[in-house]
């Protein structure tokens, strides 16, 4: 019985009905056009925007690949800045890995402008945290930041995380996952490699945002050095320009 609760899927069926569903398809391509940028989320710098149609679509997630200590999650956290001030849009940032109080930390001081050494120690200037309360008032119920515990979460903790915030009515169109490779394959087996698990894992991602329709950003360590190793200064030697390589 168990085998059979592992073999279920969640994913919507893809289906379409190609001469039976015309007008409900170019109403939606109509309301696409009358209401431009809905559903596309800008990633703040226009010559990357050019480059993919726009920015972010729903279903679509987006992955960085870098180093340790290389700004992966500042990358994140200001996509999750854009995605709530910029758009307006409800966003909600998994953290796999980190404190909780350290990324609210940073969002507080990316909306208000305040340093973050600041902003820690609670030393935000009247002015700004009275300027960031009047704006927070104004985005209230469109992010959400959570903290999973744990060492093997896998993309069913997502999915109960998700189902919790849409019963309080809560539906995310942007979600930033901190970070991929952390996450954990469903139903591992006994001889499972790290990479087994990282590559699972990815695509079962992936193929959520595609299912929900929830644009995504998440990172991806490219290398994580073995206990007291040295962090590399750059990419390989001979790697080029996309040689960002990632090693088990």
């Amino acid at each position: 019985a168990q085998e059979r609760i592992q073999d279920i899927g969640f994913e919507q069926e893809q289906r379409v009905w190609l001469f039976d569903e015309l007008p409900q398809r170019q109403r939606q391509r109509w309301r696409a056009q009358m209401t431009p940028g809905l559903g596309v989320f800008t990633t703040g710098i226009p010559q990357l925007d050019d480059l993919c149609d726009g920015g972010v679509h729903l279903g679509e997630l987006w992955a960085v690949f870098a180093y340790a200590k290389r700004c992966k999650t500042t990358w994140l956290i200001n996509q999750g800045f854009n995605a709530t001030r910029v758009h307006r849009r409800p966003t909600l940032h998994l953290l796999l890995e980190g404190r909780l109080d350290a990324i609210v930390a940073r969002y507080d001081a990316c909306f208000s402008q305040e340093l973050y050494s600041r902003v820690k120690r609670g030393e935000i200037e009247a002015s700004l945290y009275r300027a960031l309360q009047e704006e927070y008032l104004l985005l209230r119920k469109l992010m959400v930041v959570r903290r999973l515990d744990g060492w093997d979460n896998n993309i069913m903790t997502i999915r109960a995380e998700l189902h919790y915030l849409k019963s309080q009515g809560f539906v995310p169109e942007m979600m930033i996952t901190d970070y991929m490779d952390l996450g954990r394959k469903r139903d591992p087996g006994k001889n499972e490699t790290e990479t087994s698990h990282q590559i699972a894992f990815a695509r079962d991602l992936k193929r959520l945002h595609e299912n929900e329709n929830i644009a995504g950003w998440s990172a991806w360590q490219a290398q994580r050095p073995r206990k007291g190793a040295l962090l590399p200064r750059g990419p390989p030697r001979g790697a080029g320009q996309q040689g960002l390589v990632h090693h088990e």
